[in-house]
Formats: structure tokens, C-alpha cells, sequence
């Protein structure tokens, strides 16, 4: 007989199923003959088919242990039922002794014991009792695979109610009013300002771990809560303002995911404040709500299809009105504004905007250096000191020196240096994380481990300090390299704007120009492309560089450019795109515009007195019927206007939209308000006073 492990259940299904096969080709001859050995055959063949089914379900097969356990339990149970075939297989195929009597006798045995009834009675009811045992195996795979089924089929039910919800969410969104082509050009009309580039800009480089601080303190967990409406966060420059807001930002829209919540921003920047108008800012916030609504308001339907149709902006009031009006539509809405000491504060701006959010319903969170106009603004109000805790400043020490191939070789050399340096830092930055960066860059510049020790027991405590340090440095090298670095500083320092490389490679061409030259030669030139970078730049710029001092010592030169028509026209047509939201604007930009009209749109007084002098009519006008007066009060240049008066300017001419001066400086300025007209629009008071004075109407 041969051996088995009872507890290998493939095993003892392989041998049922070979004992079977062999019981089956042994009686297979017979029965046909007699109707007991047919009825024997059947059973012995229904065992292999179950045999053979069970070793299909279980061989390789991954089952639950519970399974697995009363599977193999039922299967141990037939290996006494196998054995007993196995050995009733065994009387009829060994043949024992090795003489020809043991072997006659043998045979004859065979002949006669398995046709015994007793015998073919007694294989059937092995067989039965093995098939029972087996039964209950089979029944508990099958449970099995039918709780598997059921199990993919609830698999299979919930995808397919995830699949039904993505349908019905993107149908939603198809059928949304977003979605069309109005929609989101109603969407790009509202704002010309983009502060979601800056956010994102700005979190970059927000140091991992840094600034938790701040949502840990109670003013900042009043404020989120609602409990305070208002919340002033002050610092000293370089203390990490702006970065922390970001990260708050980042937190309000991680923390509140409702389409009930809303949310907006500002980031201020005084190199920006030429398109950072008080309307252009209030409007951002108004674009920045309409974004996060399921839907697009009626009223800003209506304001869109009302401007769109005349060509017009809305001004300060209407927006402020559509704000209020959204604000209203949410649960709860939360406004940051960052480096509120960079906004425009001429003519009020600043504190107009304070005012008009202050007095909305809106979380309003602004940060900013302690400016004595903001602190009396928020002195009733909840304050937050912003100060780089020394934890922050160690991150940010530690990530700012591996960046930083000198000091990480030197550290390399000393393993107590970086401790040094971070010691050092932290006692000299106050709080700065600019003042740390600025020490972090000066001490890279060592090219020794002694002159970064000696320079660390010399560290300055005050930005100006480091900005004088820097200067040096620049002063002390090449005579060339020297003036190049000056040169760009000022072009950056005094520029309206940030300006890009390509300007700064032209601006420095055309100062590299000897004094009796008037223009670049071939080698000097730069590409066409940077060439139109920073005539674009000059264009819409030059005007206000003059204003003030420069203006009386280059009037000459400003004469002699306006006497040349076709550069007058190519300034005035790069103008025109920046100033329109209109596609096809660049093709109906004004023609044929006097100087004397330019010069007081840009409130060149001194330029401006000099052509009427010189006999330049006070009426010019180009193909837009806009006077020197009209641009001097859309613009806000009182003493243009008091000078354009005083020589005799037609108040009540009008352009070719039929709009007076008056009706100009009304729409288009967002200065102080009188009581006239207060419901419509916003303008320049003293403007409007002495336009009224003499004589105009609307």
C-alpha cells in the first residue's frame, strides 16, 4: 500500500482518484455483463469526477482560513475510505510467491473475490461514504465562491454607482453656466489682475515646516473661527509676511472645501501699482468669488452685458456693489490681503480699500509693516506680530547652507560650522528671515574657512548695513563690472515695473551710447525681440519718469520728439493694447494725436505750458476727439487742468463717445467722492471742483 501524509490534501485526492482509475479499468471489462458491477462502475466513476472537481477548485487557489480548514477537515475525513479501495485494488493486481503454484492460485482468487457480491456491495458503500464527506467540501468551496462572487458584484455595484456620480457630476459641470463660451469670457473681463500665479510662486518657496506657529496662535484660531472678523498681522520687512500668507491662504483652501465658502486674495506690490488700481484690486476680489460660484450672478451678467456693449469699465462703485452682493451668497467668506503697505496710498487708495473691506461682511486678514495710517486703521481691531521664531529660521538657515557649495565643503571640513553659522545667524537676524538669506549669500562669498569665521564675529544687525556691504562689494570690483551693476540697479530701482532680462540688456545697450550719439549701430543692437521688449516699456513709461525734477531739464528733448508724427503714432498705438481689454483694440488705436494731448495725459505741467507757449492748439485732438483736457482730468493731473483752464480749454467739448471732460474724470477716476453723482461713479474731487467752476456739465 502505498504511503500518503493524511494532512496533504492534494495528495489524498491524487490517490483517490489513481485507486479509482484503476478500480474502474479493472471492472470496466464486466459491465456490460452484469448489471451489480455496472452500478459499481457508476458510483466508482461519479468519485473521480467529484475528485477531480475538488482538486480543480482547491490546487493554487488563495481561500480564506476558515475555508481552508473545513476543506481540508473534509478531505482527512476520506482517507480511510481511499485506503480501504486502495487495498481492495491491491487483492486484485499483486500476484504474491514467485512459484508457478503461488501464481495459479493467485490468479484463480482473483478470478473469483472481486465478483463477490459481499465485495462489490462493501465498494459501493466506501465509495458513498467517501462521496458524502467530499459533499460537504465541495458544498463550503462553492459558499465560497459565491460569497467571492457576491462580493465582486458589490465591488462592481459601487463602482458603478462611482462611475453614475462622476457622470452626473460632469454633466452638471457640462451643463453649468461656466461652461460656456460667456461665461468665462464674463469670467476674464471682471479683472485684469492674476493672483493665483503669485500664490503659487509664493508657496514654492515657503520652507517645509516652517511658520506653523501661527495657526497654533489663539488670534489666528479667533479669526478662523469667525469669533474675530478681522485680524492685522505687522512685521518688520523680511520677516516672513508674505510667505505666511501664502500659507494661510494654502490652509483656507485645504480647510474649507464647501462651495458655501468663499475665499479671495490680494498680494500688493508697489512695482505693480500702475495696474493695481483701487477698482482693478476690488475687482480681482469680485472675479476671484465669481470663480468659486456654482454660477455666474445675474447683476454680473448684467454689469458684464451693459460694459461690454459700450466698451466701457465699470467703476469703483459698481464693483464695490457686486462685491457686497457676493459676499452676501456665501456662508462665509475669507479675504487675505498681503503687504498692504505696498498698495497705492495716493489720492487715498489705500485707505479707501481698508475702509471698503473693513465695512464688508468678509474674514478679512491683512499683513503688513507697521505703517502709522494701517495701525490706526486695525487699532480696534484683533493683531498678530509676524517675527521668524529661531526654530523656522534654523530650517530655513540649514536648507539655505546645502544650497550653497562653498559652505557645504567647508562644514564638510569642520562638522561644528554649520552649528556656528546658524547660532550666529539667528542672534543677528531679529526675527528676518531677509536678513538671514542676506548673511547666508554674503558668507558664501568667502572663499576661505577663516574669512567665513572672521566674517560670522562681524555680522551686521540692520539691513541697511548689509545693503551698504553689498554696495562695496559691487564698488570694489572691475571699473566695467563695476558701472554695469550700478547701472542695472538703477534701471531696477526706478522702474515702474519689474522689469524683464531682455529690457535690462537693451536699457544697458542705449546707456552705453557716447554722448553725441542718437542711436545704436548694428553691433550694439540688441535682437528685434528684446528691441520691442523695452520700447513697449518706454512707450507706456516715459512720462512718468519725467514727472516732477526730470521734466524741466528734458522739455527739449520731449519737443523734439513730439515734432516727429510717426513716433508719436508708434507710442501712442503701444499704449493703446494695455489700456483696452479689446481684442481687436490694437487696430483702433487713436491716430493722429497732438503732444501736448500726451504730455498732459502723463501731467507733464512744465512740457505741457511750453507748447502753449510755442503756439500748440489747447483744442487738439486726435481721431478720438480727446483734448489735452480730457486726458489731464480722466487722469487725475490737477495742475494740468488748473493750467489748461487758465488758457482758455474748452470744458464742454466731447470726444467721440460724446463724454465731456467732466463726464471723464467722473467715470474714470476712484478718488475722494462728492455728494454729486455719488450713486454712479467715483472721481478726483478737486478736479471736479474746478470743472464745475468753470462752467462744465455733463
Amino acid at each position: 500500500m502505498a504511503e500518503f501524509g493524511a494532512g496533504s490534501s492534494i495528495g489524498i485526492i491524487c490517490l483517490g482518484i489513481h485507486v479509482c482509475q484503476g478500480l474502474v479499468q479493472y471492472y470496466g471489462s464486466w459491465r456490460d455483463s452484469r448489471k451489480d458491477i455496472a452500478t459499481m462502475c457508476k458510483s466508482v466513476d461519479n468519485l473521480t469526477d467529484t475528485l477531480k472537481a475538488l482538486k480543480k477548485n482547491i490546487d493554487g487557489k488563495s481561500l480564506a482560513g476558515d475555508v481552508i480548514k473545513n476543506v481540508q477537515s473534509s478531505i482527512v475525513a476520506c482517507t480511510s475510505g481511499i485506503q480501504e479501495l486502495q487495498d481492495e485494488l491491491a487483492k486484485v493486481q499483486e500476484v504474491k510467491g514467485s512459484n508457478v503454484l503461488s501464481k495459479v492460485h493467485e490468479h484463480g482468487r482473483r478470478l473469483v473475490y472481486p465478483f463477490r457480491e459481499s465485495t462489490l456491495l462493501k465498494l459501493r458503500e466506501i465509495v458513498s461514504d467517501i462521496r458524502g464527506s467530499l459533499g460537504l467540501a465541495m458544498n463550503t468551496l462553492h459558499l465560497e465562491q459565491l460569497d467571492h462572487v457576491s462580493t465582486q458584484i458589490e465591488d462592481m455595484t459601487i463602482e458603478i454607482k462611482k462611475v453614475g456620480d462622476d457622470f452626473g457630476i460632469l454633466n452638471k459641470f457640462i451643463v453649468s453656466r461656466h461652461t460656456d463660451q460667456e461665461s468665462q469670457a464674463i469670467i476674464d473681463w471682471l479683472s485684469p489682475l492674476n493672483f493665483f500665479i503669485t500664490q503659487k510662486d509664493t508657496l514654492r518657496r515657503r520652507q517645509d515646516g516652517t511658520g506653523e506657529w501661527l495657526f497654533e496662535a489663539p488670534e489666528f484660531k479667533a479669526w478662523l473661527s469667525g469669533t474675530e472678523k478681522i485680524l492685522w498681522c505687522s512685521g518688520l520687512p523680511g520677516a516672513g509676511k508674505t510667505i505666511l500668507a501664502s500659507a494661510i491662504i494654502d490652509k483656507l483652501e485645504r480647510h474649507f472645501t464647501s462651495s458655501n465658502i468663499g475665499l479671495a486674495f490680494i498680494y500688493c506690490n508697489y512695482k505693480e501699482r500702475d495696474g493695481q488700481t483701487l477698482t482693478n484690486l476690488i475687482a480681482s476680489l469680485v472675479q476671484q468669488l465669481v470663480q468659486r460660484s456654482s454660477t455666474i450672478p445675474d447683476d454680473v451678467r448684467a454689469l458684464y452685458a451693459h460694459h461690454n456693449h459700450q466698451r466701457t469699465r465699470p467703476g469703483f462703485e459698481e464693483y464695490s456693489r457686486i462685491l457686497r452682493s457676493l459676499i452676501a451668497t456665501f456662508t462665509d467668506v475669507y479675504i487675505v490681503v498681503d503687504a498692504l503697505d505696498e498698495c497705492d496710498w495716493s489720492n487715498g487708495a489705500r485707505m479707501k480699500l481698508i475702509k471698503e473691506l473693513q465695512e464688508s461682511s468678509a474674514n478679512l486678514l491683512c499683513t503688513s509693516r507697521h505703517l502709522g495710517d494701517i495701525e490706526q486703521s486695525f487699532a480696534n481691531y484683533s493683531r498678530l506680530e509676524i517675527r521668524a521664531s529661531d526654530t523656522d529660521v534654523t530650517k530655513f538657515l540649514q536648507a539655505r547652507i546645502s544650497e550653497e557649495g562653498s559652505l557645504v565643503e567647508f562644514c564638510g571640513r569642520d562638522k561644528t560650522l554649520e552649528g556656528t553659522i546658524v547660532e550666529k545667524i539667528i542672534e543677528k537676524a531679529n526675527g528676518m528671515f531677509l536678513l538671514a538669506q542676506l548673511h547666508v549669500q554674503s558668507l558664501a562669498t568667502k572663499n576661505t574657512l577663516k574669512r567665513v569665521r572672521k566674517a560670522l564675529n562681524d555680522l551686521p544687525e540692520e539691513l541697511d548695513e548689509i545693503y551698504n556691504a553689498a554696495l562695496e562689494r559691487i564698488q570694489n570690483q572691475h571699473k566695467d563690472r563695476s558701472e554695469l551693476a550700478m547701472r542695472m540697479l538703477s534701471w531696477i530701482t526706478y522702474a515702474l515695473r519689474p522689469l524683464k532680462v531682455g529690457e535690462i540688456q537693451h536699457a544697458m545697450a542705449v546707456m552705453d551710447l557716447e554722448p553725441d550719439e542718437t542711436c545704436l549701430d548694428e553691433e550694439d543692437l540688441p535682437s528685434e525681440a528684446l528691441l520691442i521688449t523695452l520700447l513697449g516699456y518706454a512707450s507706456r513709461n516715459w512720462g512718468n519718469h519725467a514727472y516732477g525734477d526730470p521734466e524741466e531739464k528734458i522739455k527739449g528733448e520731449v519737443r523734439e520728439f513730439f515734432n516727429h508724427n510717426s513716433l508719436v503714432s508708434s507710442t501712442v498705438q503701444a499704449m493703446s493694447p494695455i489700456t483696452s481689454p479689446y481684442r481687436d483694440w490694437s487696430q483702433r488705436f487713436p491716430s493722429e494725436v497732438p503732444g501736448i494731448v500726451i504730455a498732459a495725459a502723463f501731467g507733464l505741467t512744465v512740457v505741457v505750458d511750453m507748447m502753449l507757449q510755442l503756439g500748440n492748439s489747447i483744442e487738439g485732438k486726435g481721431s478720438d476727439m480727446q483734448t489735452a483736457l480730457h486726458l489731464a482730468a480722466c487722469n487725475g493731473h490737477e495742475a494740468v487742468v488748473k493750467l489748461l483752464l487758465a488758457a482758455g480749454a474748452d470744458v464742454e467739448a466731447k470726444d467721440d463717445d460724446s463724454w465731456t471732460a467732466l463726464y471723464r474724470a467722473a467715470f474714470n477716476r476712484n478718488e475722494a467722492i462728492t455728494a454729486l453723482y455719488r450713486a454712479a461713479f467715483m472721481w478726483n474731487e478737486a478736479i471736479l471742483k474746478l470743472l464745475l467752476a468753470a462752467g462744465a456739465s455733463f
